[in-house]
């Protein structure tokens, strides 16, 4: 042991441990390393370089327990809130399923509606009217928009679209055409459509159709995007039913607004013919 070495075990006052080869402390080199120990402070006395170091403790344990149980406590607190929220709405979606099956479902319009023709009108987009008369953009006079609302299946509304009257039979005549009206009872939630044949000329019936519903004013209803689009598909009459028969009702299953405005357009037809023409259209639904 060195005189320096001595004088520091006096001086401190703690056990000095020469470091053999074997052992986990020594460096691989030639100079002799020295273990001093400390039973107070736990002190580290390196004499190559003559240089303390101090054994920090474990104070970052505690703060790390407490994030993480932070962390666990949060995450439980969005669990519980979800799993109420997903409860609420799961009810109040239940409620107003059992309100919407209490319902009952009518016929949405009156013998007196006022009804809008139209012709060369897609869905989305503006619309044209159409009126009376023997060319194109128009219907017979005596087969008008207004005999497909007045509950009787012995009259028919009957348009010709980019046709006329002359008898021409072309593809498109007659498609893209149809009506529109504000129903005079109020707003209401439309659920299914039906349409009713009319006497002659089956190749006329209307085979898919849009159905559109808007809440805006009468001055905006010929914009197309005051209309949102609530059915696209069959007239429910893919099986010819026979003059004066009604189709196969068609639900619109996805609507749970009610509008005051309802625009129904006709995509196709059953055969080649110079317009399309249909007895009766009837809204079902019911008023909020």
């Amino acid at each position: 042991m060195s005189k320096h070495d001595r004088q520091y075990s006096q001086k401190k006052n703690v056990k000095i441990k020469k470091i053999s080869k074997n052992s986990s402390l020594y460096r691989g080199t030639n100079s002799i390393e020295l273990q001093i120990q400390n039973d107070r402070r736990g002190i580290i006395i390196d004499d190559r370089c003559e240089k303390t170091k101090t054994k920090q403790p474990r104070k970052y344990c505690g703060l790390y327990v407490r994030i993480f149980m932070c962390l666990c406590c949060t995450i439980i607190l969005v669990t519980c809130f979800t799993a109420v929220l997903l409860a609420l709405l799961t009810n109040n979606t239940s409620k107003q399923s059992k309100q919407i099956e209490n319902k009952e479902v009518i016929l949405l319009t009156d013998r007196n509606e006022t009804v809008y023709g139209l012709w060369n009108t897609t869905a989305g987009h503006n619309s044209l009217l159409s009126g009376p008369g023997s060319g194109s953009q128009s219907y017979n006079p005596n087969e008008t928009p207004s005999k497909a609302f007045d509950q009787n299946m012995t009259t028919k509304y009957n348009s010709y679209g980019v046709c006329n009257s002359s008898g021409l039979f072309y593809p498109p005549c007659g498609l893209h055409t149809g009506i529109y009206l504000t129903l005079q009872r109020g707003s209401a939630v439309l659920t299914a459509i039906r349409f009713c044949t009319a006497n002659s000329l089956p190749e006329r019936d209307p085979m898919t159709i849009t159905v559109e519903g808007s809440n805006q004013l009468a001055a905006n209803l010929l914009l197309g995007s005051s209309w949102t689009l609530l059915y696209t598909g069959s007239s429910g009459l893919e099986i010819d039913p026979g003059r004066f028969n009604y189709s196969t009702k068609m639900t619109i299953s996805n609507n749970v607004i009610s509008y005051n405005s309802y625009r129904v357009l006709i995509t196709s037809k059953r055969n080649i013919s110079n317009s399309i023409q249909y007895s009766e259209i009837e809204l079902f639904g019911y008023f909020l």
